[in-house]
């Protein structure tokens, strides 16, 4: 095998790595408002008005009395119901 081809599959290995780690750390992240705003594609006074605010929503996790922060699942599975309801409405 030449040097460089070792290398070669060290940084690939390296990289594979690195981005099995980054996927595993945002699945354990808590989300914040700032996070909603990304994944909704919206403004954060729509997110605090319209979205965080129902009764269906999930339930925020204060950790010491904190700023609010979300599981990702949870969030991912209500927007999915959310989903699935509008287009059982329109059928």
């Amino acid at each position: 095998m030449e040097p460089g081809a070792s290398v070669q599959s060290i940084e690939t290995l390296l990289s594979e790595i690195l981005s099995t780690l980054k996927t595993a750390q945002q699945r354990n992240k808590l989300w914040s408002i700032e996070d909603l705003v990304a994944y909704f594609q919206t403004s954060r006074s729509t997110i605090s008005r319209k979205i965080v605010c129902r009764p269906d929503f999930p339930v925020a996790i204060r950790i010491d009395g904190g700023v609010p922060r979300w599981k990702p699942s949870e969030v991912e599975r209500w927007a999915e119901r959310q989903r699935e309801k509008r287009l059982s409405d329109k059928n």
